[in-house]
């Protein structure tokens, strides 16, 4: 039997890093990794791993690559950060029911039921999604941070961290605390989820890992560890109980895939064993940040883990798709900027700006100027913009034959669609003039508006943000012309102040969760 040698001074272990094999330093999301390996036994000296932590500072998130979500109600006493994947339903729906569920708990402790809420300018809600290295806040710092945190620090918070962007997967992390910041949090979970853009799936943290990962994962920990502090014995480590191999388990529920293939996860307090007490080191105080490489990763990680981590490496490759996807118009408020009488030669400016903020519009366009500036009109619909009609020669309705309608409307409509390939669904009367005989002409949706910016009069810039920004609430249709410079100069403004209040910017048919209904319309 070996002998151990004697204690080291100082025996706490407050953190340790478990590497198999040699590597590089993480980058992006990513734990830095030591360069020594669990496995082959080195001399104390060369064995020794700095202290690390998944704290901010000592990792970064991938860059999230689509716009992210932000909701507040201060009567519910909820805020909620988290980011959807442009056409991954399946993602999308188990965030949702995520971001739900903690809404619905909410609702509990208030006693009010929510709905979307807007503030007044200035509320600074314009920054989105999730917030780098919340998921491991103190669950108080979450409750208390006015980026993460219900009103007074009291209610529900759910918090999301970006974990992954690579290859075909994008994964994120979300956490939900309730109670007060104050005196402390009443429920605390997190989720992992990763998505695979390519196949549609959604797979969870744990299935990363095989059965029976977490006893493998503990004994190298250990074994780690009793090698850190001098240890020369040879003989097996005592197998852990259930309390510790709790400890591993809990971590397994939340793997990062790290840039160079490894998986990393971060341990509770409290890892111990007989061999380390014998040593004299007590549990450890601290979380402990593991990456997990090499042959222990063929043993512990599950196929769908070997292959996240074998494309851990390769640049993000996820669809492009329109900026408003997924978003639920009944879970965050929403308004729909739209513009009539283009494409001109101030709409490509105008996209350019709409397309640096990520924002959609509707367009309804003159059949006529859509062929003369039909680079204009693809681009739109390319870039997440909604495309619908304005009538031929922008006539009066009321007041010509059905017939006539019908060739304005339907007419303009079929030629709009046979220059972009997509249907044409609904139309906006010219000045907002309609009867039921325009409709029942048309045979599509009337689209008006409820905030009207009357630009047409040669209103400022300052005057039209103020009417467009503070005149909106959820649900709101705002009228634009693109064919007036001072609308187009204040759209940047505009969609800033918009979000700064709470809103999200969506198409007009998403503002009808997709789907129009016959009739016309002044709101979503």
């Amino acid at each position: 039997m070996s002998a151990e040698p004697e204690r080291r001074p100082g025996g706490r272990v407050t953190a340790a890093l478990l590497v198999v094999a040699l590597s590089s330093t993480l980058a992006a999301c990513a734990i830095r990794p030591s360069d020594t390996a669990v496995g082959s036994w080195r001399p104390p000296a060369a064995a020794a791993s700095p202290e690390l932590s998944l704290s901010p500072e000592a990792s970064a998130a991938p860059e999230w690559p689509y716009p992210g979500q932000r909701l507040r109600n201060d009567e519910v006493r909820v805020q909620a950060r988290f980011a959807l994947l442009p056409g991954m339903h399946a993602f999308n729906t188990r965030v949702d029911a995520l971001v739900r569920g903690a809404i619905a708990q909410a609702e509990m402790q208030a006693g009010v039921e929510y709905r979307p809420e807007v503030f007044a300018s200035g509320a600074g809600l314009g920054e989105r999604g999730c917030v780098t290295g919340s998921s491991r806040w103190p669950a108080a710092d979450v409750l208390a941070d006015l980026r993460t945190g219900p009103a007074g620090g009291t209610g529900v918070a759910i918090a999301c961290d970006a974990i992954a962007a690579f290859g075909s997967i994008a994964g994120q992390t979300i956490r939900t605390v309730a109670g007060t910041a104050t005196d402390g949090a009443t429920s605390d979970t997190l989720v992992t989820l990763y998505a695979d853009t390519g196949t549609g799936s959604v797979t969870e943290g744990r299935e990363l890992w095989l059965d029976g990962a977490a006893e493998r994962i503990w004994l190298e920990v250990a074994e780690r560890m009793r090698r850190d502090a001098g240890a020369l014995s040879t003989a097996p480590l005592a197998q852990p109980d259930a309390g510790q191999l709790g400890l591993i388990d809990a971590a397994l529920d939340h793997p990062v895939v790290t840039v160079d293939g490894g998986l990393g996860i971060v341990v509770p307090p409290g890892v111990t064993s007989p061999e380390l007490l014998a040593l004299g080191l007590e549990a450890t105080a601290e979380p402990t940040s593991v990456v997990v490489r090499g042959d222990l990763l063929a043993e512990t990680a599950s196929e769908t883990g070997l292959a996240f981590t074998g494309s851990a490496s390769e640049p993000f490759s996820g669809p492009s798709a329109p900026p408003a996807d997924g978003v639920d118009c009944t879970l965050v408020p929403c308004v729909a900027l739209t513009y009539d009488d283009g494409p001109t030669g101030l709409t490509e400016r105008l996209l350019d700006d709409l397309r640096e903020r990520g924002a959609p519009a509707t367009f309804f366009v003159m059949a006529g100027a859509a062929r003369a500036r039909a680079d204009l009109v693809h681009r739109a619909l390319d870039e997440g913009h909604e495309i619908a009609t304005h009538t031929w020669s922008h006539p009066q309705l009321p007041k010509l034959t059905p017939e006539q309608v019908t060739e304005e409307v339907r007419g303009s409509a079929k030629a709009i669609s046979e220059l972009t390939g997509r249907p044409v669904t609904m139309f906006r009367p010219p000045y907002g003039e309609w009867n039921q005989a325009v409709l029942d002409a048309a045979g599509l949706p009337a689209i008006l508006w409820d905030v009207d910016t009357n630009d047409w009069r040669g209103r400022t810039v300052e005057e039209l943000i103020a009417t467009a920004v503070d005149g909106s609430r959820p649900g709101s249709i705002v009228l634009f012309h693109d064919t007036h410079e001072a609308s187009v100069d204040a759209a940047p403004a505009i969609v800033d102040g918009l979000r700064d209040r709470g809103f999200t910017l969506v198409t007009v048919t998403h503002l009808f969760g997709g789907h129009v209904p016959p009739g016309a319309h002044r709101t979503g």
